[in-house]
């Protein structure tokens, strides 16, 4: 099933007024992947929990080249702080993904 920028446009009007379409098709695309990545890491680990292998890999060390070129947008909207901490999470080990952070990924994985 694909998703338009005007099947969301319809849907979530109000919350997408200040997205440009590039930009709303962007955070599709974004869901997508994460899609992807998650069928396909179930592929092979099946029986475990995707959440808890993200927070052991996120336990270890700091990647601090990684981090003076990836700083978090100011004030980033949702969707740019998820993008942030996945790519965060894949360069470097310093902190775990906050839970509101964790819970909204396993929302729209399951939604």
């Amino acid at each position: 099933m694909v998703i338009t920028v005007e099947q969301v446009r319809e849907k979530y009007p109000k919350e997408y007024w200040d997205l440009s379409d590039w930009e709303v098709q962007q955070v599709l695309d974004y869901m997508y992947l994460i899609c992807e990545f998650s069928i396909n890491w179930h592929k092979t680990h099946p029986g475990e929990s995707l959440l808890k292998w993200i927070k052991k890999e996120s336990e270890s060390s700091f990647n601090e080249e990684w981090h003076k070129s990836n700083s978090m947008p100011m004030r980033g909207t949702l969707d740019q702080k998820i993008k942030w901490h996945i790519e965060h999470v894949a360069h470097c080990k310093c902190s775990p993904i906050p839970d509101k952070i964790k819970q909204e990924i396993q929302k729209r994985l399951n939604a």
